[in-house]
């Protein structure tokens, strides 16, 4: 990308990171990626015949390599090669896990960019617009306003954190009233709402029967949940001190940034499937950040994040 391209690139967007082939590793995962897309088209091929939902099935699973490599480059920014466990882990998630839906990756890693500040400058009113529609688009695909919540946590933080972006205040606002808005008639309390009537705030019997729902559906998930959670302490201890650079600053990364958008991540991963019990839309996320824990070594990375990634 020309010099300036990159700035009029720049000007529209904070988040945006173009995938730069020059780099080994960037050249690495845009060919795994269709390779990855071709090899899931064969498996579901092989599974439910020849029709367009193999490609549909193909594209989605090539999107979740991508997802987890981009994702794991946030999460763990010092390591390069656990990022490749991360986009392994995420594909067999769409291809092990009826139903899973690759969604989830990428609204964790917009949630994670805005608050690492990987690229080095805060988010623009573009990237506002679009970290908000495709939240939105995400408590409306899953039925979980909590999806919005989590997001619009993650803008209140990056106004919040040093340096602060005062614009992002707007933003999560904007969050989490669409999300209140939308979650009025999506939020999973099924018994409560197929039923005709309202949800009354403090109506013990309806919170304890949505609470006992979604004990039932997240039955034999506490030792994957665990997991999950020993994955991000494991991630959050790796990240107190930080080698890897902004791409436009040259400045190093900031290990409380880089925490936070750890913890929107897990919060992604976590929380909405606490509230609804649907693994599928959460899965191939976990892999992602399962294997983003992978590999890490004590010292870290030794290249900046500019160098290993520019997706």
């Amino acid at each position: 990308m020309s010099e300036p391209t990159r700035s009029a690139f720049r000007r529209l967007t904070g988040i945006g990171r173009p995938l730069d082939a020059a780099w080994p590793t960037n050249l690495a995962i845009a060919i795994a990626t269709p390779i990855a897309g071709a090899i899931a088209v064969g498996v579901e091929m092989a599974r439910e015949g020849v029709g367009a939902d193999a490609v549909g099935f193909g594209v989605s699973a090539a999107l979740g390599l991508f997802g987890g490599w981009a994702l794991a480059r946030e999460l763990a920014p010092d390591a390069q090669a656990t990022a490749f466990v991360a986009a392994l882990f995420a594909w067999v998630a769409v291809l092990a896990v009826p139903g899973a839906g690759v969604l989830l990756i990428f609204v964790a890693l917009i949630a994670s960019r805005v608050l690492n500040r990987s690229v080095g400058v805060p988010p623009t009113p573009l990237d506002g617009v679009g970290a908000s529609g495709l939240a939105l688009f995400a408590v409306v695909s899953t039925g979980n306003a909590v999806v919005g919540f989590v997001v619009a946590l993650a803008f209140a933080a990056d106004a919040a954190l040093s340096p602060r972006h005062p614009p992002s205040w707007g933003w999560a606002g904007l969050l989490f009233a669409g999300s209140v808005a939308l979650g009025g008639g999506l939020i999973a309390l099924p018994e409560a709402w197929t039923e005709g009537r309202p949800l009354a705030p403090l109506d013990p019997s309806a919170i304890l029967g949505a609470l006992d729902e979604a004990r039932r559906a997240t039955d034999g998930l506490l030792l994957p949940g665990l997991a999950l959670l020993v994955a991000g302490w494991r991630l959050s201890r790796r990240s107190a001190v930080l080698t890897s650079v902004a791409d436009e600053t040259g400045e190093p990364l900031d290990p409380t940034r880089v925490r936070a958008g750890q913890l929107a991540a897990l919060g992604l991963a976590v929380v909405p499937l606490l509230v609804s019990g649907g693994f599928p839309a959460v899965a191939p996320l976990w892999g992602a950040v399962m294997g983003s824990a992978i590999l890490l070594s004590r010292a870290g990375g030794v290249r900046p994040v500019s160098s290993a990634t520019d997706d």
